[in-house]
């Protein structure tokens, strides 16, 4: 059986079932299950988790039939021969799968600003939700003044 190796940049790998056989009502009703490491995985080349050993034709099959996924288009899941091949695969990496950590000093489109800064009454409405709190002494308040 050929192997290939397979890429994947989603932070947690992905499960996929390979092999899938279905009855006459398209249930499922076998399948060997894969689970492609991710980016998160201990050992990555270019933000990839690397998967080795995966059945050449089973998996190609796989990709064909999940072309139109956000992942399989923006190449966060990639196939290719060999370990060489993977690694200037993983090298030109791709676009982003939109599940990035947030860097909180950029600009945040949504908000709008370079920072999250609080206005005096955004603070005013904080502090009387917390006052009220039930679990108020187990909290530590930032906006609390020494006068307190």
């Amino acid at each position: 059986m050929e192997t290939c190796v397979v890429g994947c940049k989603l932070p947690h790998g992905l499960d996929i079932d390979l092999d899938v056989k279905k009855d006459e009502r398209g249930i499922m009703t076998d399948s060997k299950r894969l689970t492609l490491k991710g980016a998160n995985s201990s050992r990555i080349m270019g933000g990839y988790g690397i998967t080795r050993g995966v059945p050449k034709e089973s998996f190609a099959t796989w990709l064909a039939e999940h072309a139109r996924a956000p992942f399989v288009i923006n190449g966060a899941v990639f196939m290719v021969n060999d370990d060489a091949s993977a690694r200037d695969r993983a090298k030109e990496g791709g676009d982003a799968t939109g599940l990035e950590q947030i860097d909180p000093l950029k600009k945040s489109a949504k908000l709008g600003t370079d920072k999250l800064e609080m206005g005096d009454d955004e603070k005013k409405a904080l502090a009387e939700a917390r006052a009220s709190n039930p679990l108020r002494p187990r909290q530590i308040d930032e906006l609390e003044t020494d006068e307190a």
